[in-house]
């Protein structure tokens, strides 16, 4: 009787056991999270950026549904959010409540990850990330796209337990922009310099009359070009003193007129306001980026940077009462020209606007309460400029 003859395992079956046992591996083996490699990579991570993580960063993948059902538990919205949406209603930076929650959607459907601050955690979205074959991490030049998106969310983590963000700055605040602008850039460059990638933006479906296509544009290209550029400047010591000041996303967008800092711009409180029962629900700068977005969605892009380009400080108030909203804005211009510019350029931009100049500032008024010219007098007159010439 013939003995049966062992035929040797083929060279395939051979090397995808092989890739399956041994070392670290991809970050996603069969849908879940590989402990081993998030080690490796948190390794990595840690020694290119030059900062230790001072605990544990847990790493999970969930579903697109799962990720909003966390985003929604981990960052209920307050009373500032919804403050900060109805200005931006009133400003039409917005279109409709609908318009706001799609936008938003849309912003959590593109993302590959996100890191929690208030959990510490980062969650990687199964739909978004792409899990490749075991034995393509033994292939040359193949980087785990995986492993990019993760590297990028642990570096937040290193922000987070380095710089926690403290008290909030208002959200849509120029502080908050260019606060995260700083972080998206630091997280791109880590990431890209962590596993020798080109950082770079995606394009896809980007639509910058709307809103948020147009900040995530902002936080990801001019925040990246910004911290490439200090980084070539001073390396990550430069980088890392940014997290010490404030910053604004006049300096963020034109790197190279950082000595210009913006001005606090004052803005006074007329008693009639609260004695009609007005109370104050949002104050805040808008910023040369809101300004010019807010400019975008009636000029071209040229012409909406040249009329928010002169942006040196401003001050937006925002007054409620039962379901009305009053707006009161002060800014500040490098020039009277850049004021004037402005100035004439806002009732197209908010329609039903009252505005007034004197020399390089613009008060703006919005809203239901009149007689308009009365409050404006009384507005130039808290806040320190005096009755009209």
């Amino acid at each position: 009787m013939a003995t049966a003859r062992a035929h040797p395992p083929s060279a395939l079956l051979v090397l995808l056991a092989f890739c399956s046992g041994c070392g670290p591996g991809l970050i996603l083996r069969g849908g879940r999270v590989n402990g081993a490699a998030v080690e490796s990579l948190r390794r990595t991570v840690s020694v290119n950026r030059g900062l230790a993580f001072t605990r544990p960063v847990p790493v999970t993948v969930q579903s697109t549904q799962e990720l909003s059902d966390f985003v929604g538990r981990e960052v209920p919205p307050g009373e500032g959010d919804r403050a900060a949406e109805r200005v931006l209603l009133r400003l039409g930076l917005f279109a409709s409540a609908t318009d706001s929650a799609s936008q938003t959607e849309e912003w959590l459907r593109r993302a590959g990850g996100l890191y929690s601050s208030s959990s510490g955690t980062v969650v990687l979205q199964r739909d978004r990330v792409r899990e490749l074959p075991p034995f393509y991490q033994w292939l040359p030049g193949v980087i785990d796209p995986v492993a990019s998106t993760l590297a990028h969310e642990l570096t937040h983590a290193l922000q987070d337990q380095h710089w926690p963000q403290g008290p909030a700055l208002p959200v849509f605040s120029d502080g908050m922009l260019a606060q995260r602008a700083l972080r998206e850039g630091d997280a791109m460059l880590s990431a890209a310099t962590g596993l020798r990638l080109q950082g770079r933006v995606s394009e896809e479906g980007t639509d910058e009359a709307k809103l948020l296509p147009a900040l995530r544009r902002f936080l990801y290209r001019d925040g990246h070009a910004f911290v490439v550029r200090t980084f070539a400047a001073g390396g990550w010591r430069a980088v890392d003193a940014l997290y010490d000041g404030p910053l604004s996303t006049k300096r963020i967008l034109h790197p190279e007129r950082a000595a210009e800092a913006p001005i606090e711009v004052k803005l006074g409180a007329p008693r009639a306001l609260e004695q009609a029962g007005w109370s104050r629900v949002r104050e805040a700068p808008m910023g040369e980026l809101l300004i010019r977005q807010l400019a975008r969605r009636v000029f071209p892009a040229e012409r909406a940077g040249a009329i928010a380009g002169g942006w040196r400080g401003d001050t937006l108030r925002a007054l409620s009462r039962d379901d009305e909203l009053e707006l009161v804005w002060m800014s500040s211009w490098e020039s009277p020209a850049d004021a004037a510019e402005f100035a004439q350029a806002l009732p197209q931009l908010v329609p039903g606007a009252f505005v007034e100049r004197r020399e390089r500032d613009v008060l703006a008024l919005i809203g239901p309460v009149s007689p308009q010219a009365d409050l404006a007098t009384a507005c130039w007159v808290s806040s320190g400029r005096g009755p009209a010439e």
